[in-house]
């Protein structure tokens, strides 16, 4: 037999091969593709212990499990079968694995018909100070009556940033309670200005997310330099429970002003000191914030003697008695930080009348010599309106601005 006989014989076993063998590793509802909805196939047959080894075991430990669902979430995440589209006759397989399966194959993010109105959302940057990593909350919403979402194939185009190996994105518990992230993230760069995000995140129970309007999860990154940019969805499905078909997320992200995020590192008040301030009055206290371009300047205010003197949210003291009162303000963008000062409460008449000792009552005269108390306690002073008054004790007498 010829050279040429041979290579004709050849092509026409690898295309028997093809024939012979049209479902691709992992594409176990031979659809052409293989995506979420293999995730579900696969996990349903784990959880009624009815898998076919030779079948479901795809990283061949010798065991059907949860690894060979992150095997597959790998599979779908890794952009391979988008090079892999069209004839593989099975004389060859993948870098990493030989695979030697034929069949024709379609992309793994071939657009799904049918939207159900899935949205993605991403909110204002915040700050991680226990990591010092710049976040953003993510999620998803429903305006359609088609449940909630078990499966979520994620694929975002973000702004260039530096994202922490390995763990750039997490899940809130509470939000999505038997979710996991499955398979390894990927981070792509498009271009100077643009990465690309890959994740999946999947219930093995095929539960829905609690609330398909609060975030589920955060996404991490360092922006050293103000930038403007979005967080955007692209091409990602998810999963409605009860159903096996895999929906397009619609959705155009979020735009924000400024993707940096400056953190605090001090904060101080500006009067720090002792601060006297008359019963019945108020002063407003100011913060001196460090960065004074810090993106989140949010704070609580509170006293620790509230009988001497109060504070409310925009930092303006109210003294109610004589007496001290440690006021404190504090900050609510996770960094901790607090500062503090005291105040003295004091009568209008401190310092005049209270060197007197043996004072032991005073009448109280308007400014145009009219008698208002007569034989009071010289605070008496303190109950009356704001104005020029004048007190006398024996052949002693006072003025007092209130």
């Amino acid at each position: 037999m010829n050279k040429l006989t041979t290579l004709v014989c050849l092509f026409a076993a690898g295309i028997g091969t093809l024939s012979a063998a049209t479902r691709y590793k992992g594409d176990f509802n031979n659809d052409g593709k293989v995506d979420l909805a293999d995730m579900v196939v696969l996990a349903k047959a784990i959880n009624e212990e009815k898998t076919d080894r030779s079948l479901h075991d795809l990283n061949a430990s010798g065991s059907v499990d949860d690894a060979d669902l992150h095997w597959l979430a790998d599979l779908i995440i890794s952009g391979k079968l988008i090079e892999d589209v069209g004839i593989n006759i099975g004389i060859g397989g993948w870098d990493d694995g030989g695979e030697d399966f034929g069949g024709t194959v379609g992309a793994a993010y071939s657009r799904a018909a049918g939207a159900q109105g899935f949205t993605f959302f991403a909110e204002s940057p915040r700050y991680d100070y226990s990591n010092n990593v710049t976040y953003v909350d993510f999620g998803l919403k429903s305006d359609s009556e088609s449940g909630n979402i078990c499966a979520i194939c994620f694929k975002l185009r973000v702004p260039d940033a530096d994202f922490p190996d390995g763990d750039f994105v997490e899940l809130y518990e509470a939000a999505v309670a038997g979710h996991g992230i499955y398979g390894k993230p990927v981070i792509e760069s498009r271009s100077p200005e643009e990465k690309e995000l890959r994740f999946i995140v999947f219930s093995p129970s095929l539960d829905a997310i609690a609330d398909d309007s609060a975030p589920i999860g955060r996404l991490k990154y360092n922006l050293p330099e103000s930038k403007p940019g979005s967080f955007t969805i692209t091409e990602s499905h998810a999963i409605v429970k009860g159903s096996d078909n895999v929906w397009e997320i619609d959705g155009s992200g979020n735009n924000f002003a400024d993707m940096c995020y400056r953190p605090l590192s001090s904060i101080s008040i500006e009067h720090d000191g002792t601060e006297e301030i008359a019963v019945g009055e108020q002063k407003e206290l100011r913060v001196i914030f460090n960065p004074d371009d810090a993106t989140d300047k949010s704070v609580e205010w509170s006293s620790d003697n509230t009988d001497v003197a109060t504070v409310d949210n925009s930092g303006v003291v109210t003294v109610n008695d004589k007496g001290t009162a440690t006021i404190t303000v504090r900050t609510l963008d996770g960094s901790n930080l607090e500062a503090s000062c005291m105040i003295q409460g004091v009568t209008n008449t401190s310092g005049i009348m209270d060197a007197e000792s043996d004072v032991t009552a005073v009448d109280i005269y308007s400014a145009k010599g009219i008698l208002l108390r007569k034989a009071v306690d010289k605070d008496e002073v303190n109950s009356l309106p704001a104005g020029l008054y004048i007190l006398r004790s024996g052949t002693k007498s006072y003025k007092v601005v209130k």
